[in-house]
């Protein structure tokens, strides 16, 4: 069902306002909500936020795909790190902080 927004005039101002019946948030107010809807503005917007998804999932799946080899590396310099410090002696309880 799709949600028809509200139409209130506001008792102090006397202001059109238009309000999502669901979300509760203040669509358009003044002058503004007197403006008939452009169609082309809205095909506009909606391309907009098509590209804007896009542009996100692109870095995302580039993310995700340096995400690997930053994992390798810090695996490898942990083992290296493991590696350095076989000479030391470990402490007596796992659970024991060395450095107090």
């Amino acid at each position: 069902m799709k949600a028809i927004p509200l139409e209130v005039t506001c008792p102090c101002c006397e202001t059109l306002l238009k309000i999502h019946p669901h979300s509760g948030k203040i669509l358009a107010h003044g002058e503004e909500a007197l403006k008939p809807i452009d169609l082309g503005d809205v095909v506009k917007r909606v391309e907009g936020r098509d590209e804007k998804l896009k542009d996100s999932f692109a870095e995302a799946l580039d993310a995700e795909r340096n995400r690997k080899k930053e994992l390798e590396d810090l695996f490898r310099k942990a083992a290296d790190k493991a590696k350095d410090s076989d000479g030391e002696k470990p402490p007596e309880n796992p659970l024991d902080d060395r450095w107090r």
